[in-house]
C-alpha cells in the first residue's frame, strides 16, 4: 500500500512539475510575440549642415512604423501593401512608363505612388503623403517619418528635424539628397504634405 501511495505522489508531483514547465514556455511564447509585433524604435540623427546624403536618410526613413531604404522596391515592403486604381499615361506622352496609384497598407490608404513596373519587381518614383487623404484613420500621422519629422508636425519643425540645407523653389522646400536622384519636398504654406521623390 506504501509502494502504491508512494507512486501516486511522484506521478503527481511529476504532473506538476511538467505542468509548470508548459506554463511558462507559454509565457515565454506569448512575450516573444509580443516584442515581435511591436513598432521598432525610430532612430534620429543631427541633421547634417552640409545636406542629407542617401546614407543618412536611409538610416532616419520610415514609413507604416516600419523601417524603409530609397531606392524603395515594393518587394521590401513586406506583407500587407497593395497598390489599387493603376493609372497609366499616354503612350504619346515622354512618360508613358510611368504608373500613378494609390498604396494601401491593409485596406487603409497610406499615399499616392507613382512608379516603375518593372519584370518582377515595382520601384516607387514618387510617395506622397498628403493628410487630408486621411480623414477617417486616426494612426494617418505614423505613414511617413523622416528623422523624427512626419505629417504630426508643421512646417515650423522642419528645420529642426531636416535642417537648414534646402531650396526654396515655388514655396516648396526642397531638400535634395546628395550623388542622388531623390529628394524630401515639403511646402513652404499652409497647406501641408510631405513627398519623397526622384526629381
Amino acid at each position: 500500500m506504501k509502494k502504491k501511495l508512494l507512486s501516486i505522489l511522484a506521478a503527481g508531483a511529476i504532473t506538476l512539475s511538467l505542468s509548470g514547465c508548459h506554463i511558462k514556455k507559454t509565457e515565454e511564447s506569448i512575450s516573444d510575440t509580443s516584442q515581435a509585433i511591436e513598432t521598432i524604435e525610430m532612430k534620429t540623427i543631427e541633421p547634417p549642415e552640409d545636406g542629407w546624403t542617401l546614407e543618412e536618410l536611409n538610416q532616419v526613413l520610415y514609413m507604416n512604423g516600419q523601417k524603409i531604404e530609397l531606392p524603395l522596391m515594393f518587394s521590401t515592403l513586406g506583407d500587407g501593401y497593395e497598390i489599387r486604381d493603376k493609372r497609366y499615361n499616354d503612350e504619346s506622352s515622354g512618360d508613358s512608363d510611368i504608373v500613378g496609384g494609390y498604396l494601401y497598407y491593409k485596406d487603409e490608404l497610406v499615399a499616392l505612388v507613382t512608379f516603375y513596373e518593372l519584370e518582377n519587381d515595382i520601384e516607387f518614383l514618387k510617395i506622397y503623403f498628403f493628410p487630408d487623404m486621411y480623414e477617417s484613420n486616426m494612426d494617418s500621422k505614423e505613414y511617413i517619418n523622416i528623422n523624427g519629422f512626419g505629417l504630426k508636425n508643421n512646417i515650423y519643425d522642419i528645420y529642426n528635424f531636416l535642417g537648414y540645407n534646402y531650396k526654396n523653389e515655388n514655396n516648396l522646400l526642397i531638400y535634395n539628397i546628395q550623388n542622388s536622384k531623390y529628394s524630401i519636398i515639403v511646402p513652404n504654406t499652409e497647406e501641408f504634405w510631405i513627398s519623397l521623390e526622384v526629381l
